[in-house]
């Protein structure tokens, strides 16, 4: 697809006064013969897709960008110009590489339909978090599927055909790896998001609290993160320590993150629940915007490779377990946000919590209904 360009670098290497528009014609004619107007049209298309598209591209551009440069107008052209290409072209040999552009056009469409699937899932799942598992659509999955396995075939099709240089590299090995190009779309949609409280959820979703709940003598607070495991192979040591602050900077300890020997918390994104916060500690701590600051450590020496999501104020509920509520965040985030008292949710890449370091947010307390929805039934996948 870079013939030209290399063309017509080469070109001007040796003669930097050169004509750039002859040098081109001379490329199209003497590469697709009688094809060659049809042929320029084809790559002018694409040569117009990236100036219209205003997007800065260098050799590793983002995949979220490729939608944008090359749309569904922009391909239904470049088919257009291969097809009257192929009809004024009867030689074999300029034929293959016409071929071969057949190809990179099939490529590009299935790399642009792939992320486009991808972004269908994200954009209808509840979780905007990185490293979240994506979606559970089952129709929006299959047709991801029968776009993957195209790209796929396509990829391959590079690679026997020996289209361009570096095919099999690391670029073409991320485009076939569907975790790695779900995340691609997660980032994408990610750009917009600065984060949630519940203050904002309930303006965004004109709801208001018109019977809070006063009976809650004790809360559990569920802290959203990637890697909540203990910290040493011993399974002895916790790796992070909350706090909530008071509003004269005492710290006052609530739990520890990272359930001793918990396995299932190893790199993985999971809910730890620290129960029986007492609601004399809320109340003490709410300053005069009613907000509540926490604070997560990380002890002296403790190796941590933990990111911070989120951070729900709930009341005791029969039964829950880090699971259920892990569940309940991944699945069905937004009864979570209904039923807390307040709830702090990071932008899509969290906040690493790395050795030795501190890391305070706030929750405003806002409040919830007496009566919310009924709690969804845990439903192990």
């Amino acid at each position: 697809m870079n013939g030209h360009i290399y063309y017509l670098a080469c070109k001007l290497l040796w003669n930097p006064g050169a004509d750039s528009d002859k040098i081109l014609d001379d490329f199209y004619k003497n590469m697709y013969g009688s094809a060659a107007d049809d042929m320029k049209k084809y790559y002018d298309n694409y040569e117009k897709a990236f100036i219209d598209s205003a997007e800065h591209v260098a050799n590793q551009t983002p995949l979220q960008q490729i939608g944008t440069i090359f749309t569904p107008a922009v391909m239904k052209k470049a088919e257009k110009h291969l097809a009257d290409a192929r009809k004024k072209q009867q030689d074999n040999f300029i034929m293959d590489r016409i071929e071969k552009q057949e190809i990179a056009y099939g490529y590009i469409l299935r790399l642009v339909q792939a992320i486009q699937s991808a972004m269908e899932i994200i954009a209808n799942s509840d979780q905007f978090w990185l490293f979240d598992p994506a979606g559970n659509n089952p129709k929006l999955h299959d047709k991801y599927n029968v776009c993957f396995s195209e790209l796929a075939s396509y990829i391959d099709k590079y690679q026997s055909e020996n289209i361009f240089y570096g095919t099999g590299n690391n670029y073409h090995t991320k485009m076939i790896n569907k975790t790695n190009m779900l995340n691609y779309a997660e980032s994408d949609l990610a750009k917009a998001s600065k984060g949630l409280d519940k203050k904002e959820y309930l303006a965004s979703t004109k709801q208001t609290i018109t019977k809070p709940d006063t009976t809650t003598e004790s809360f559990d607070i569920w802290m959203y993160g990637n890697d909540w495991d203990s910290g040493e192979n011993d399974g002895q040591t916790y790796e992070h320590f909350v706090y909530i602050i008071d509003p004269a900077g005492k710290r006052i300890e609530i739990g520890a993150l990272g359930n001793l020997g918990d396995a299932n918390a190893d790199k993985v994104n999971r809910i730890n629940i620290i129960s029986n916060v007492s609601k004399n500690i809320i109340k003490a701590c709410l300053d005069k915007n009613k907000d509540i600051k926490f604070l997560i450590t990380n002890p002296s020496g403790a190796w941590t490779m933990s990111t911070f999501f989120a951070a729900y104020i709930m009341p005791p509920i029969n039964k829950i377990n880090n699971d259920y509520a892990t569940w309940l965040v991944q699945k069905k985030v937004d009864w979570v946000r209904q039923a807390s008292f307040g709830f702090r949710e990071l932008s899509y890449q969290g906040e690493m919590l790395g050795e030795n370091k501190e890391y305070e947010f706030l929750i405003p307390v806002t409040g919830r209904e007496t009566a919310v929805p009924a709690m969804p039934v845990f439903f192990k996948e």
